[in-house]
């Protein structure tokens, strides 16, 4: 009986320890460097884009650059605006707050951003390439984090 209960025990430890290492290598894993979901050039190479295909996406890119970019300067500035308000002796909590109200709204519109360009970038493609995108936005947003910032 004590033998059955040590091999349960060690059996319960090592699948245990199994499954919070494969977890941890999951959590773990960094897409590899080459990839980039919104890169013309790497879509049309990941998805077999046609030249009309390119085209069409390529007049996308502009409007998505200019938005992506104004929200990451209006988080960085609100972000170095708390830095500096922190920094003080005695910060001024309404400010403190109002600087991550603005870190969060800047935030919430680059993700919004995005999700209109994936969805512009969608309708161009055939329900095969739809398939695959998805895949590999799936892979993106499972290993990258907010503002394109890799996970540590």
């Amino acid at each position: 009986m004590k033998r059955l209960l040590l091999l349960t025990a060690i059996a319960s430890v090592l699948a245990a320890g199994a499954s919070f290492s494969i977890s941890h290598w999951m959590a773990r894993r960094v897409m590899p460097e080459s990839m980039n979901i919104h890169e013309v050039a790497w879509l049309k190479s990941a998805l077999n884009l046609t030249a009309a295909q390119v085209a069409q996406i390529e007049k996308l890119q502009p409007d998505f650059n200019a938005a992506v970019n104004r929200c990451c300067r209006q988080h960085c500035d609100a972000r170095f605006q708390l830095s500096e308000e922190l920094a003080k002796a005695s910060p001024d909590l309404t400010a403190t707050r109002a600087c991550v109200e603005r870190m969060c709204v800047a935030e919430s519109d680059s993700e919004h951003a995005t999700l209109d360009h994936i969805l512009q970038v969608r309708s161009v493609l055939t329900p095969e390439q739809q398939v695959r995108y998805a895949k590999l936005l799936r892979d993106q947003m499972c290993n990258a984090g907010a503002l394109g910032m890799q996970t540590p």
